[in-house]
């Protein structure tokens, strides 16, 4: 029987969780700004739990936010910075000028989850998150900030452009803008 499960939706109680993950991955704890936005907009996340001894807890997350003109083009151009996307900047996908991946992360190890396992359960969450992405009409667009990220973006036919941003890269990596043309 396998322990796991995906989800799309993410609610208070995972908070702690998306925390820990980004503190393994990214060496740092989200700000009040994305808590917020995370609870104010928790239909924009897809997630993937693993459930041991009656307690569910997330081992990774994709985030995808649907941006107005506005935000769309001063995150590509580097004017505006990840955490100062706001509600006022997120649209429904039909109304988005663009689709920005902000986050597909995963914990590195799992004590209760072979490494193999692991590994499979990251494709995973990113199949869920990209899958979607690969048929929209709207430009979507990545700032990789490390290996995995550039050849995640890479391997779904995004091209790199120069990025200028304040997103910095991790261990050394310098950040790359991707994007990928509407499907017309």
């Amino acid at each position: 029987m396998r322990n796991t499960h995906i989800y799309s939706g993410i609610h208070s109680k995972h908070i702690e969780d998306l925390s820990a993950i980004d503190r393994a991955c990214f060496g740092r704890e989200p700000s009040e700004q994305e808590i917020r936005r995370a609870l104010r907009h928790p239909h924009l996340f897809t997630f993937i739990t693993h459930h041991d001894n009656n307690r569910e807890q997330i081992v990774g997350y994709g985030l995808v936010l649907p941006l107005n003109r506005t935000a769309h083009k001063a995150i590509k151009e580097g004017r505006m910075a990840e955490e100062e996307i706001g509600s006022k900047h997120i649209v429904p996908e039909s109304e988005a000028s663009g689709i920005y991946i902000a986050s597909i992360a995963s914990l590195p190890y799992h004590p209760k989850i072979s490494p193999l396992r692991m590994v499979s359960l990251r494709g995973r969450i990113v199949g869920y998150t990209l899958g979607p992405l690969l048929r929209t009409p709207k430009e979507v667009f990545a700032i990789a900030i490390s290996h995995d990220g550039e050849s995640i973006c890479r391997e779904t036919g995004m091209v790199p452009q120069e990025y200028q941003g304040s997103l910095q890269g991790l261990k050394g990596y310098t950040s790359q803008l991707f994007t990928k043309s509407p499907l017309t």
